[in-house]
């Protein structure tokens, strides 16, 4: 899949993942850890969207360098109408219930697109640009964390989805 294409979509999930934190970060407002830790997640992704902006902005400039790359669209789609139809839906009931859908979102495969795709188009220019956006490799142990500070017991780690590889 042609790169250019490719990164919109991932653009987007990273959008809509700091929405999605934002709102839980509003709905603890009663909670201020748990109100600050979101409203950090939220920022991350924020950023990551912006990274993947940046990322879109060198392949236009320079298309020639870059090769296609393969991503299953399919499931980045599918996570972008989850988060909306999440944040469409009542908010969930308990900080519980919060930690185990971002620890689900954080553990998926569309989260993952964003720092591998460049790597699989342009290995040296991927490979700088992953450093700059190597917080969310760390989210999903974040929250974890977060969960096992709270009390919060998570559910059983799944299998990690292997990252995807270049051609």
């Amino acid at each position: 899949m042609d790169l250019l294409k490719a990164l919109k979509p991932i653009e987007e999930v990273e959008a809509e993942l700091s929405l999605l934190y934002e709102w839980f970060s509003r709905q603890n407002h009663l909670d201020a850890e748990a109100g600050a830790f979101f409203a950090r997640l939220s920022h991350d992704e924020k950023s990551h969207q912006q990274i993947v902006q940046y990322q879109r902005r060198i392949v236009a400039r320079n298309t020639r360098i870059f090769e296609g790359v393969e991503l299953d669209v399919d499931e980045i789609t599918r996570t972008v109408q989850n988060v909306k139809s999440l944040m469409a839906s009542p908010p969930p009931a308990d900080l519980d219930a919060m930690i185990r859908i971002t620890l689900e979102f954080e553990n998926g495969t569309a989260e993952k697109y964003y720092r591998t795709a460049m790597t699989q188009a342009n290995p040296e220019v991927g490979e700088f640009l992953q450093r700059l956006g190597l917080s969310s490799a760390n989210h999903y142990k974040t929250v974890l964390e977060f969960a096992e500070l709270r009390g919060i017991l998570p559910p059983t780690p799944p299998k990690r989805t292997p990252e995807p590889v270049g051609k």
